[in-house]
């Protein structure tokens, strides 16, 4: 008789042990459903992650296809007509990625830049509108004081005093300019800061900021001696005063302070952009910043934190470089360019260079090309302290220029949003 604790079969528990035979039919049913069971759960598991899988490819998918798209450029133009009568046109810079990144392709480098007309409500029947900056904040269109002219004859030339804005959303169809008149802006350019959502006018005597919202304006100290901002960021504006030599100025935005951090560098400078949280600035030169002696146009590089120069420009530029003719002294270069090339961040690592040439009787082309940066870190820690980037490498993305007949640029401004409204994330300088 086999005892209950022999191991040579399973046991069966409660009355299945008095069934005999049976009972091992019963263990094997017991066991396939055990196993069925089991599988029934490693499939519903196989389905959970498969569900999971499919949902992270869509997601996947779906990132692919969005496209942080770069920010438009807006242009204002003057033209005149053979009987010198005046008219303006507004053209828009946009994106022209589109097509490509939703398709799914990921090469970019022959994108081109697309310049689109925008028909925009006249500002004047009579008058043409010659404003000293255009800047576009929170999808509103401004220009900030400067003149006005009789469209028939460009006569009566005026000061204008004020300044008009025009809403941009949701369509161009039904708006109209509105203006903001006896309020005096003794400026020349002005800029935008998407933290505070403010413009900051900066001029010879006084300097102004003006709340868009409330229409609010109140005044802060100038700096003597500037001709033009450099570029501007969430604490501080950046200008420089031309001389012998130049001075570079930065205003604390929060502590309403002017400070001199660099005092003697060379050659005109345009518009820039300031990048890593307050570390570069970076603008177009007409020389060699460190060489009195230098001819060498290129976008330069100013060290913040060091407080210098760095001695060359950025690298892979020089087929969106101006090339002026040797007929032009190293001091009439600008009258070749009109204005100086402009440097704007269209989005993230994204920049844009904007500028106008002039040719005879009044033709010419402004040319924008777009381009990423990247710095590269010094490789001996003994030669510049901190690990600070020694040289910046530009690769251009797209290029394209509109030809001008007796016409020119009077304003470039990157449309930007402030923080408050919930879009802004870079800076800009307008003209």
């Amino acid at each position: 008789m086999r005892k209950q604790n022999d191991k040579s079969r399973p046991l069966l528990l409660g009355p299945r042990r008095s069934l005999g035979l049976c009972g091992s039919v019963l263990e094997i049913v017991e066991r396939h459903h055990i196993i069925a069971k089991r599988e029934k759960d490693r499939e519903s598991k196989a389905r959970k992650i498969g569900r999971m899988g499919k949902k992270n490819k869509t997601r996947d998918k779906k990132k692919k296809k969005e496209v942080a798209w770069d920010r438009p450029i807006y242009l204002y133009l003057q033209v005149k007509a053979d009987d010198n009568a005046t008219s303006c046109l507004w053209f828009v810079i946009e994106d022209g990625r589109r097509p490509r990144q939703i398709s799914g392709s990921e090469d970019d480098d022959d994108n081109k830049v697309i310049f689109r007309p925008l028909d925009l409500p006249e500002f004047d029947d009579d008058y043409a509108r010659l404003p000293h900056s255009v800047v576009v904040l929170d999808s509103r269109l401004f220009m900030i004081s400067g003149y006005q002219c009789r469209k028939r004859d460009s006569s009566g030339v005026k000061s204008y005093i004020g300044y008009d804005y025009l809403d941009l959303k949701p369509s161009y169809e039904g708006k109209e300019w509105r203006s903001e008149q006896g309020v005096s802006f003794p400026s020349q350019e002005s800029l935008a800061c998407c933290k505070d959502g403010l413009i900051y006018t900066l001029g010879q005597q006084c300097c102004h900021r003006l709340d868009p919202r409330s229409g609010v304006r109140s005044e802060f100290p100038a700096t003597c001696g500037f001709r033009t901002q450099l570029g501007i960021s969430n604490k501080y504006i950046y200008t420089y005063s031309l001389g012998i030599y130049n001075l570079l100025f930065r205003y604390d935005l929060e502590k309403n302070e002017w400070d001199c951090i660099s005092s003697r560098f060379w050659g005109l400078w345009g518009a820039g952009v300031v990048i890593s949280d307050d570390s570069y600035l970076l603008c177009f030169g007409t020389m060699k910043p460190t060489d009195k002696f230098s001819e060498q146009l290129g976008v330069y590089v100013f060290d913040i934190r060091q407080r210098q120069w760095l001695d060359e420009p950025v690298e892979g530029l020089d087929d969106a470089l101006p090339v002026i003719p040797d007929t032009y002294e190293p001091w009439e270069r600008h009258l070749y360019l009109n204005d100086l090339p402009r440097l704007f961040q269209i989005g993230t690592k994204r920049f844009a260079f904007v500028w106008e040439e002039r040719f005879v009787q009044g033709q010419g082309l402004l040319h924008c090309h777009k381009f990423t940066i990247d710095h590269i870190p010094c490789s001996s820690s003994s030669h510049r302290t901190n690990n600070q980037p020694t040289s910046f490498v530009a690769r251009i993305v797209s290029s394209g220029f509109l030809t001008l007949q007796r016409a020119g640029l009077l304003g470039c401004a990157v449309g930007i949003e402030s923080y408050s409204g919930g879009k802004g994330t870079v800076d800009h300088l307008h003209r």
